[in-house]
């Protein structure tokens, strides 16, 4: 039956289910945490470049709370492209909206960033970190890594440009070691090789850093971000040897058209009870790290991690 021939009975009854589904928008638990999430995340890496004006970005803002939404997700490299003249620029715009919203308004909102580590783009963010804690780039390291003092300083700056006193979701923005990612499938023991020119701090280390700050108050809960299903189950064993609670999300690709995170981190997710995505739509792994990793040729069997 075409919409030409619909009673109209059901002509109106499809404008009001579309209406209430406008009306009341589903939540869900983020994780094993007792946040509760909007399932469609307001992602905000375009605010200060391709979202110049800075009152169009509050509008947006505004009007996603409007329609019911709570979950925002931003990073400090944000907005792209990555460029040191307006790195940091999104969670200012957001800060300030925060700001003008007050104590009401931020209890309201979950607020998600992320921590860059090396590689990548986000090479000059230890500068605009140290440029928005004390003015000046001269302390900063000359590459971003996942060290105590690193993770714990991009937290400090994080939080003075959003103009909060927490962080609802912290997350590691791509794993400090290779893998494949942004569309890449295949993981390449040469380039595994680029880990040794960079410092790893290890899962651990970061594990431990993260613990602190959830006792200090400074983040509600952690996550990972471009993650395989190997790393996760390393930071949530890493998680329970050290007591800390594990990390809640996983915010990887994921589309209609890239499907990898159904192959093996949908089970990890499922076994660990990590939060997928956010509204952006971002979840996929790699099992190919999972093997050359662990020591497995393909085929042979796995071991249980979880």
């Amino acid at each position: 039956m075409g919409w030409k021939e619909k009673p109209d009975a059901a002509i109106a009854e499809s404008k009001i289910s579309l209406e209430i589904g406008r009306r009341m928008p589903r939540f869900k638990k983020l994780g094993s945490s007792d946040i509760s999430v909007c399932e469609v995340c307001l992602g905000t890496m375009t605010f200060g470049t391709m979202t110049a004006n800075e009152a169009d970005a509050h509008a947006i803002l505004d009007r996603y709370v409007e329609l019911g939404g709570n979950f925002i997700d931003t990073a400090e490299m944000y907005p792209v492209p990555t460029d040191p003249a307006w790195m940091g620029a999104s969670e200012e715009v957001i800060g300030r909206w925060l700001a003008k919203g007050g104590a009401e308004l931020r209890a309201k909102v979950v607020i998600a960033t992320k921590v860059s580590g090396p590689r990548a783009a986000a090479r000059y963010a230890p500068q605009i970190r140290e440029k928005t804690l004390t003015g000046s780039t001269e302390a900063a390291p000359a590459e971003p890594d996942f060290s105590r003092a690193q993770i714990r300083r991009a937290c400090e700056a994080s939080l003075k440009r959003l103009q909060t006193d927490y962080i609802d979701l912290y997350q590691l923005h791509w794993p400090e070691r290779y893998v494949p990612k942004w569309g890449g499938a295949q993981y390449l023991a040469a380039g595994a090789a680029q880990d040794a020119h960079h410092h790893l701090t290890g899962f651990e280390a970061i594990v431990a850093t993260m613990g602190e700050l959830l006792s200090e108050g400074k983040i509600k809960t952690w996550g990972v971000s471009n993650e395989t299903s190997y790393g996760t189950c390393m930071f949530v064993e890493a998680s329970r040897r050290q007591g800390v609670a594990p990390p809640v999300s996983i915010q990887n690709d994921f589309s209609l058209c890239y499907r990898t995170y159904e192959v093996s981190s949908l089970n990890v997710r499922e076994r660990a009870g990590r939060g997928q995505g956010e509204g952006r739509a971002r979840a996929g792994r790699r099992q190919g790290e999972d093997r050359a990793r662990a020591g497995r040729r393909p085929g042979s069997a796995p071991q249980r991690i979880i």
